[in-house]
């Protein structure tokens, strides 16, 4: 993953195989941010967010198409779209989560969001949601010709 060495991935896994191309939680990761990731003092950079976001995306894209969700072949992200709710805290455990909003002919719609873990009361602080569109090309269009 290009975090490499950024951040530390605790656990990635899909939670349940999608059924009829949907599923409630698709993909869960867990990781922990580092101080080197901070764009003010203490903060996690809002691209580091982005990026994790769209990685993750990839991943579940990558997922769904083993499964048979979605047709198969590579895809590439042509929408990323994030709001960002509260700052993520550097040195903080950090989950991820996606589902598979829609998905018609070439097209997918991701929803994916970073929250914190459960508080003792079994909240979670949201860091930010996003929309992610994953587009299949034709065949042929991936030459870069």
């Amino acid at each position: 993953m290009l975090w490499a060495g950024k951040l530390r991935c605790v656990q990635m896994e899909m939670l349940r195989p999608p059924i009829d191309g949907r599923s409630a939680d698709l993909i869960l990761l867990e990781l922990a941010t580092k101080r080197n990731v901070c764009g003010h003092p203490k903060l996690v950079h809002g691209g580091i967010s982005a990026l994790i976001i769209d990685n993750v995306a990839g991943y579940a894209i990558f997922k769904l198409k083993a499964a048979g969700a979605v047709p198969a072949g590579p895809a590439f992200t042509v929408n990323l779209n994030v709001n960002y709710r509260k700052p993520i805290p550097s040195m903080s455990a950090v989950i991820c989560s996606v589902k598979l909003q829609s998905h018609e002919r070439k097209k997918s719609l991701l929803e994916i969001k970073l929250y914190s873990p459960p508080d003792e009361q079994g909240d979670n602080l949201t860091y930010c949601e996003a929309t992610a569109l994953m587009v299949t090309p034709s065949a042929g269009q991936t030459t870069g010709a």
